[in-house]
C-alpha cells in the first residue's frame, strides 16, 4: 500500500514538473530593481536618477501563447505627466523577422496608441494595448500572424517618459541596471505555448 502511494505520489510529481518545464518555455519573467532610473539629455548623456519613481519598471513578464505575444510591465509609479510616455518592444522570430511595437501617450492621449514597424517602416498588424494607471502596469498584445507564426521569439522592452521642465528624458527597462537597452538585450527564446 505505501509503494504504491509513493508511486501514485511520484508519478504526480512528474506531470507536475513536465509541465511547469513547458509553461517556463513558453514565458520569462524579468524583476528590476527599484531605484535604476536614468536622466537622458538630446546628446545621448546619461546620469543615474534613483529618485525617480514614476516610470520606473519593476517587473516584466514576456509570454509567446499560441495566438500572441504579450508583454506585461508592471511600474513602481505611472502617472498621466510629462510631455509624452514611449514604451517600446523589440520582436525577433527565430527566422530573423523583426518587429518594433510602439506605445505612445501624452496629453489629449493618455490611453495611447500603437503602431507597429519592421526595418523598412511601419507595417499593418492589429497590435493592442492598454494603459492602466491606477494598477501601474502597461500590456501589449501583437498577434502571432504579426511575425509571420514564428515556433519562437526573443524580445527586448524599455520605457521612457520626456519631461515638461528640462530637456531630457527618464529611461528604464526590465533587462539590468543600465541607461538603456542595445541590439544584445533580450529575453531567452520563448517557444509557443
Amino acid at each position: 500500500m505505501r509503494a504504491r502511494a509513493v508511486a501514485v505520489l511520484t508519478a504526480a510529481l512528474l506531470v507536475v514538473g513536465s509541465t511547469a518545464g513547458a509553461a517556463g518555455a513558453q514565458e520569462q519573467v524579468l524583476r528590476d530593481p527599484a531605484g535604476d532610473m536614468w536622466a537622458m539629455d538630446y546628446a545621448g548623456n546619461s546620469t543615474a536618477a534613483p529618485q525617480m519613481r514614476t516610470g520606473d519598471v519593476r517587473r516584466a513578464a514576456f509570454r509567446h501563447r499560441r495566438s500572441d505575444v504579450v508583454v506585461r510591465q508592471r511600474f513602481v509609479d505611472l502617472r498621466r505627466v510629462g510631455r509624452y510616455t514611449q514604451h517600446a518592444l523589440r520582436l525577433q522570430t527565430g527566422s530573423n523577422v523583426f518587429r518594433e511595437v510602439v506605445v505612445v501617450a501624452g496629453p489629449g492621449s493618455w490611453g495611447g496608441t500603437v503602431e507597429v514597424f519592421n526595418r523598412r517602416g511601419r507595417v499593418d498588424c492589429e497590435a493592442r494595448h492598454r494603459i492602466d494607471y491606477r494598477r501601474d502596469t502597461v500590456l501589449i498584445r501583437v498577434p502571432r500572424s504579426c511575425l509571420g507564426d514564428p515556433t519562437r521569439v526573443r524580445a527586448s522592452a524599455a520605457s521612457t517618459w520626456a519631461q515638461n521642465r528640462r530637456d531630457e528624458f527618464l529611461v528604464d527597462n526590465p533587462h539590468h541596471t543600465r541607461a538603456s537597452v542595445n541590439r544584445r538585450t533580450w529575453t531567452r527564446w520563448l517557444r509557443v505555448g
